[in-house]
């Protein structure tokens, strides 16, 4: 086989498009490639065919040298053939140059690409230019994907207008249009070309067949998805779901599905789940984007492989917002990882993994609070922006992540030179977003980098080194507030939180009725999340009581404490609620602060009980509806819905539309609250005499007496020898607190094998509690404890327990194995009408964070919630030797020869605990641990 007769068998096998023959014709080309002899030009172009199709569609490896080494093929078989022999390696190296474009995130290589393609369509006869029209046409959309300018667009009509003519009613060129008419859409945000392109391609797909009916499909789908994220419609969403469904079935049976449908099936499948709170439907979009992966196994990471590890992520990302798994976190920790491997180890690609990875560090650390996730979160951001494009949204994005997750190491090591990190990066990411630059470039200003900046302004100018630089500080941060104020409308959704920020910035020096004129203005917007409002009555009543006006004051208090209930919907995981709450910490402090000082003391109770114990007081059934549940329910999530990453203008049109009608309506439920004649409204204000009522009538005198560390007050009769101690985080939870008399059958829960799991004394403390109490049982290891703890009145756990400082509701109880006794899982209890009393002789038990103190989510209150009346609980970690003691004395009290009474469990843990004192009189951590919840 002479050269020339070489070179059309590699170009006919490279054609047939199937991987044997490609693999077939790199074994032909092997002898030939590292040739130093000269070769003809047809062979030259074959090998810059096969070595760029090979770039395109085979591994990450070695695609760099091939593209080189094909264009290099190309551009020599192009110089050495004249006339039309120039046809062939000018279509080739145009194909090859584009490959690189893309490959390496290059426009210019496009460029380079277009001109070739434009002196291929003057050599070819008319006829023959179709092709070259089609991917000239591509080629300036993937231009204009690059660079955002409008030009290309236009270029691109003029290569569409020749195919329409040419060939008016073929499907293709039916798609090409719809592509155009799509992109338009997408970078003018018109309405009209969306519907065009809709058109377009259902014509399209009234005649295609085979893979072109695929692609039609595919491209309706994608419209139907803009349209329906563009406008809210989920009706469009689930038509795009289904035009992709479709699209997937029609794919032939000897081919799998492409990586970019199932890529794309998956991103519809997300926006579908976002729009109707569907956690199956997210599992569906996790799952096809799985599934991408794997058909795109072994090809470039560039194109549809790298946009199913981005679709994956993000489903697991938002998956994490509806459900808080641990699990799911640690498939969102090994797909970040994958990503990383798979992607390239420089450039953008890079940086995006690099993203994706600080964001599941993050993630991680909110869950599980070790600071070392904050090291590993921050040096992956700043991977990202080391490896971000220059394009100005890419690099703004990535410093104002890399601000975000430094500000994380700055509360948790306090230092001055991370604040000036947090400051430097923050300063570089809001000057790549110039006020007139791009929808996208507006997009990080419109962010929450703002208020990060302005908050870590205002922080480093309280511990600059100089007068000079603090004061600059202070004057940045207000200037930057004052920009953000004046550039959002009440009508936009960060309207408040800009004039939260400006006015807390204008307290020190501007006039008081200016400052209360831009809160009141932020308080008011009902177009901005409910939290943000919240604090604008929240700093309205802080400067209201700085100037005196107490009375004031109370009011601002009174309105904030009113919103708290639409911050945390109930719809929302209780994980996600808490840290809503938590952002709010210190509310109840503050009402009850400005009740009493406005001589309402009165008052201060009902604020109390409003502010604390929303979630425990759900979850008991305190807050519950009888009536407008479903309504409520719904205002809320409407409220507090959060708005995607990079939304348009229609779309926070939309938001702040369907917001405003939810805060009015939320306005007219919340009007319930003064309602006094209705018993079944469940908005009602807790009334001081309601609540005395439900206490019997008795009074709660709380008094202070001050002990020695060691508990010893030099002989004279301290707090604990005083009063018997019982916790409950609310009044109104007194009513599911009343234990009924008489025993109760015990069960006692201890893991497998207390041995393996290092708890020896606590099988002890079983085997001795059960030979003691009369009615005691040991729960039987085979059968699922939420089958077994409904048959008994009483159970006493003597097992490890964690207390998931981040995911509260992730906490638990290890019973052996891999069963793990979740708090979530115990407010799921069902049908515990005999529960009376627990005992969980474990650590941390009632441990709570600070910042959650006024909501009381811990296990103990988690068997309350189950039925419990009555529940004993510990505050830290305890020595099983000492926990065990305290439980034997604990049962010697509270059993008889009939068995357990629950209704003196708080006597007999008082009683318990005072021995331990004495027994350990130096060390209180040993004993003081242990409480009693109920009454």
């Amino acid at each position: 086989m002479n050269l020339v007769e070489l070179g059309a068998r590699i170009e006919q096998l490279v054609r047939s498009g199937h991987p044997a023959a490609r693999a077939e014709a790199m074994e032909l080309a092997g002898s030939v490639r590292t040739s130093a002899e000269s070769l003809p030009p047809e062979l030259r172009t074959a090998l810059c065919t096969l070595l760029a199709a090979a770039a395109e569609t085979g591994g990450q490896e070695g695609a760099d040298d091939l593209l080189d080494e094909a264009v290099a093929h190309g551009k020599a078989a192009l110089e050495s053939s004249r006339g039309q022999g120039k046809v062939a390696p000018l279509r080739e190296l145009a194909y090859a140059l584009t490959v690189m474009a893309h490959a390496r995130l290059n426009h210019s290589w496009l460029e380079e690409a277009l001109a070739l393609g434009d002196t291929l369509i003057e050599l070819l006869p008319p006829p023959a230019r179709m092709a070259a029209h089609e991917d000239q046409a591509k080629r300036l959309l993937a231009l204009h994907s690059f660079t955002g300018d409008e030009e290309p667009l236009s270029q691109a009509d003029r290569h569409v207008a020749a195919l329409r003519l040419a060939a008016p009613h073929d499907a293709r060129v039916r798609l090409m249009e719809a592509e155009l008419q799509m992109t338009r859409f997408r970078f003018r945000r018109q309405l009209d070309a969306c519907a065009e392109a809709i058109r377009l391609a259902d014509h399209a797909l009234q005649v295609a067949e085979g893979m072109i009916r695929v692609r039609a499909l595919h491209l309706l789908g994608e419209l139907h998805m803009l349209r329906g994220t563009e406008g809210h419609h989920d009706d469009a969403l689930r038509t795009a779901v289904g035009f992709l469904e479709e699209a997937i079935a029609c794919v032939p049976e000897h081919q799998p599905a492409p990586g970019e449908l199932l890529r794309g099936f998956s991103v519809a499948l997300r926006a579908l789940a976002r729009a109707e709170q569907d956690p199956q439907v997210l599992r569906r979009a996790v799952q096809a984007a799985q599934d991408g992966l794997a058909v795109t196994a072994g090809a470039p990471y560039l194109g549809p492989r790298s946009g199913c590890h981005v679709a994956h992520l993000e489903a697991l990302l938002q998956m994490l917002e509806h459900t808080e798994d641990e699990a799911i976190l640690a498939e969102a920790t090994h797909a970040a990882q994958a990503m990383l491997l798979d992607a390239p180890s420089t450039g953008p690609l890079y940086a995006a993994a690099q993203h994706y990875c600080s964001r599941v560090f993050y993630g991680r650390y909110v869950a599980e609070r070790d600071p070392g996730l904050i090291d590993q979160c921050v040096q992956a951001a700043g991977e990202s922006v080391a490896h971000a494009a220059p394009d100005p949204y890419e690099k703004g994005q990535a410093l104002a992540w890399l601000a975000h997750v430094l500000r994380l190491r700055v509360d948790t090591t306090n230092r001055a030179d991370v604040l000036r990190e947090v400051v430097d990066a923050g300063r570089r990411a809001f000057a790549l977003a110039p006020a007139e630059g791009t929808l996208a470039a507006r997009e990080i200003r419109s962010s929450l980098l703002p208020g990060l900046l302005c908050h870590a302004l205002t922080s480093y100018a309280e511990v600059a080194a100089s007068a000079d630089e603090r004061a600059a500080a202070r004057a940045e941060a207000l200037e930057l507030a004052r920009q953000m104020y004046e550039a959002h409308s009440p009508e936009h959704p960060a309207y408040a939180d800009h004039a939260r920020i400006f006015s807390y910035l204008l307290l020190r020096d501007a006039p008081h009725q200016e400052v209360m004129g831009i809160l009141a203005s932020g308080a008011a917007a009902s177009g901005s999340p409910p939290a943000a409002r919240l604090e604008c009555r929240r700093l309205q009543a802080y400067a209201h009581f700085r100037s005196g006006e107490h009375q004031l004051a109370l009011d601002a208090i009174r309105a904030a404490v009113d919103l708290l209930p639409a911050t945390a919907p109930r719809t929302a995981p209780l994980d996600a609620r808490a840290r809503r709450l938590e952002n709010h910490f210190g509310l109840a402090t503050e009402a009850v602060l400005l009740a009493t000082t406005a001589g309402r003391v009165g008052e201060a109770v009902e604020l109390l009980e409003q502010t604390r114990g929303v979630i425990l007081g759900d979850l008991l059934g305190l807050r519950t509806p009888p009536r407008l549940a479903d309504e409520f329910a719904q205002v809320l999530d409407t409220l507090t819905e959060q708005l995607p990453q990079g939304s348009d203008h229609g779309t926070l049109v939309k938001a702040v539309e369907d917001r405003k009608e939810a805060a009015t309506r939320f306005e007219q439920l919340m009007a319930l609250a003064k309602d006094d004649g209705d018993e079944g409204n469940p908005f009602r204000h807790p009334s001081l005499s309601r609540l005395q009522q439900r206490m019997g009538g008795t009074t709660v005198i709380v008094s202070c007496v001050g002990d020695d560390a060691d508990g010893s007050n030099h002989g004279q009769a301290i707090l604990l020898d005083r009063l018997v101690s019982s916790y409950l985080p609310t009044l109104r939870s007194l009513a599911s607190a009343r234990s009924k008399p008489g025993t109760a059958e015990l069960l006692v829960v201890t893991p497998r094998d207390a041995d393996e799991d290092g708890l020896p004394a606590m099988r002890d403390e079983a085997e001795a509690i059960i030979q003691r109490v009369v009615n005691a049982h040991r729960a039987v290891a085979e059968r699922p404890l939420h089958e077994v703890l409904p048959r008994y009145g009483a159970v006493h756990v003597a097992a490890h327990a964690t207390a998931h400082p981040g995911l509260p509701a992730s906490s638990g109880i290890s019973l052996g194995g891999r069963q793990t006794l979740s708090l979530r899982d115990v407010t799921r209890l069902r049908g515990m009408e005999a529960a009376r009393f627990a005992y969980l002789s474990a650590c941390s038990t009632a441990k709570v964070r600070t910042g959650l103190a006024d909501e009381a989510i811990h296990l103990s209150a988690a068997f309350q919630v189950a039925g419990y009346a009555q529940v004993v609980g510990t505050l830290w970690p305890v020595a099983d030797t000492i926990a065990a003691e305290i439980a034997m004395d604990f049962y010697g009290s509270c059993s008889d020869a009939h068995g357990l009474w629950p209704d003196r469990a708080a006597f007999a843990l008082h009683d318990a605990v005072r021995r331990a004192r004495e027994r350990y009189r130096q060390a209180p951590r040993a004993w003081a641990s242990h409480i009693h919840l109920g009454i």
